[in-house]
This record gives structure tokens, C-alpha cells and sequence, in this order.
């Protein structure tokens, strides 16, 4: 079923200024429903990337979504995703029913960036930074900061 919509439906980078969502079942993709009452969502900024990157991204995150690529790291709060696409810059974000367990929130948090970072010809966005914003509380209330860089290593043999 997934693939039958999937393939019949047009690609993020075919719309313009629309919310592209895939979300659990009876799950409204808003912070208004009830299942966000203690949520928040992981959101990345996309500027410049290009329209088959976006669509890429876009399938890597909606395949680790159905495969349950989260449940190790607390996928039990992971409810869906969604894809802000605009004209100055994108943004994808991954929703979250609760926000409270910060272990959770940072370790979900840290495999998203891996599922993003493996889309082929995105490999930098491993370093990029993630906001976690706390729907409650209104605010950005976690940051998963870019990793330190690896220290040079010239000369030195093991």
C-alpha cells in the first residue's frame, strides 16, 4: 500500500508552499491534537537543497517512519513526519508525542539526524544543527549541535 501511494503521488519538490505529512493512523499532523498535548517535533532547515535531494530525504524519512527505524531509541513517541516546502528554504521535521524524557527526545533525535545524513548525496547533513521544539512550552527546548570535528591525525601511525 505504501508504495502504491508513494509512486502515485507527486514529490515534495513538485509542490509549492505546502505541508507534505505521513503520520500515524488517527493522528492529525497539527500541535493542537490531543497526541501533542506533551509533544514537540526534531526540525530541520533546508536552504538550498536541491529538488531530487528534497524528494530523497523525504523517502528516506517516510521509509524509516513504516520500518520502524526509531524504536530502539524510544519509537513509541515518534508519530510522524512532515515536509515544509517554501520557496526561501525547506524544512523537515519529525513529531513527537511526548517531550518530557529528555534521554528519549535527544537519542530519537540523534538517529533522525542519522537517517538523514544516510540519504545518498547528503551526507553533510550529519553536521548540520537540529531544534527540538517543545509544543507546550513554546519554545526550542533541546539542539543537537553539529559534532565536534574529528582531531587531525598527520603522522601518526597505529
Amino acid at each position: 500500500d505504501f508504495w502504491c501511494m508513494f509512486n502515485f503521488s507527486y514529490p515534495p519538490s513538485k509542490l509549492e508552499n505546502v505541508d507534505y505529512s505521513l503520520f500515524k493512523h488517527g493522528v492529525t499532523p497539527a500541535w493542537e491534537d490531543p497526541a501533542f498535548k506533551y509533544g514537540g517535533r526534531w526540525v530541520v532547515k533546508l536552504e538550498k537543497v536541491k529538488a531530487q535531494s528534497l524528494d530523497d530525504l523525504w523517502l528516506s524519512l517516510s521509509l524509516a517512519l513504516i520500518g520502524e527505524a526509531f524504536l530502539e531509541h524510544g519509537g513509541e513517541l515518534v508519530c510522524g513526519a512532515i515536509v515544509s516546502v517554501r520557496s526561501r528554504a525547506s524544512k523537515i521535521a519529525l513529531w513527537l508525542s511526548a517531550a518530557k524524557d529528555e534521554k528519549k527526545v535527544m537519542a530519537i533525535g540523534r538517529e533522525y539526524r542519522n537517517v538523514l545524513a544516510s540519504t545518498p548525496q547528503l551526507g553533510d547533513l550529519a553536521t548540520k544543527e537540529l531544534t527540538f521544539e517543545d509544543f507546550r512550552k513554546q519554545a526550542v527546548t533541546f539542539v543537537l549541535s553539529k559534532p565536534p570535528a574529528a582531531e587531525p591525525t598527520a603522522g601518526v601511525f597505529q
